[in-house]
This record gives C-alpha cells, structure tokens and sequence, in this order.
C-alpha cells in the first residue's frame, strides 16, 4: 500500500504558512508598551521655548479619600503634574531674561483647561506657560 503524503491545507485562497513564518510575522506585530518619560529623556526630545514648560500629568485618581468610586465620564481633566523640561525665561521691557520659578521634578498645579496636550513618545505631555501655573505642591 502506498503511503499517503498529508498536504497543507489552504484556506480561503492562501496558502499555509511555514511555522518560521508564522513565528516571524507573530513577532513583528507585539508592539512594546510606551515607556515613562523621564527629564532627561524629554529633553533630548524636546527644548521648551521661552516661559513654556513640558509636564506630565498625574494619573486621576479612580476613588476618592471616602471610598466612592470616580467614573471616566464624570471625572474631568487632571490639574497636577510634574515637570519635565522648562524654558530659559521670559524676557522683561528691558530686555533682560528673567528666569523660571519652577524647576525641573517639581509638582505643580495648573488652570484645568490650559496648556496644550501633546504626544510625545508614546506619552501624553502638556506644554503650558509659566503665568499658567497656579502654584508649587509640597
């Protein structure tokens, strides 16, 4: 009796892929999660200009000191953040430079709807001027 040769099977008009294929293609698709930004990291991405500053947003908090949980859909924009890259300074009617009150890794508080929101390797930043800060968190 002659022995039978199995065939690769072919589905919808293509054909079966080898496994060295398959495990090629398997491996090209897995995308590596976005990495945390660092100060350094930002700022080899980017240099803020004059009083503008780079921040990353703090994550919302999902429930409150009392236990009640946060909905998405209620819960508004994060008005915290620390700050990753800032300007040199503003520059007064004299011309001179006047340089930034904040600094690099500080926590800050900033007006919930200012700055602009900008994707930056893979991260969301929000890039906001000096005078948009409300104040320095301890």
């Amino acid at each position: 009796m002659a022995a039978k040769k199995k065939s690769k099977v072919v589905k919808k008009g293509r054909p079966a892929k080898s496994k060295i294929a398959a495990s090629t293609v398997s491996k090209a698709k897995v995308k590596a999660p976005a990495a945390k930004l660092s100060a350094a990291s930002v700022a080899s991405l980017l240099t803020p200009l004059d009083d503008r500053l780079v921040v990353a947003i703090d994550p919302m908090a999902e429930r409150t000191t009392g236990g009640i949980i946060i909905p998405g859909t209620v819960a508004g924009r994060q008005s915290r953040g620390r700050v990753l890259a800032k300007g040199r300074g503003k520059r007064n009617k004299k011309g001179s430079l006047r340089p930034l009150d904040v600094s690099v890794g500080d926590h800050i508080m900033f007006a919930e709807f200012s700055g602009t929101t900008v994707n930056l390797a893979g991260s969301e930043v929000l890039i906001l001027r000096e005078e948009d800060v409300l104040g320095i968190v301890l």
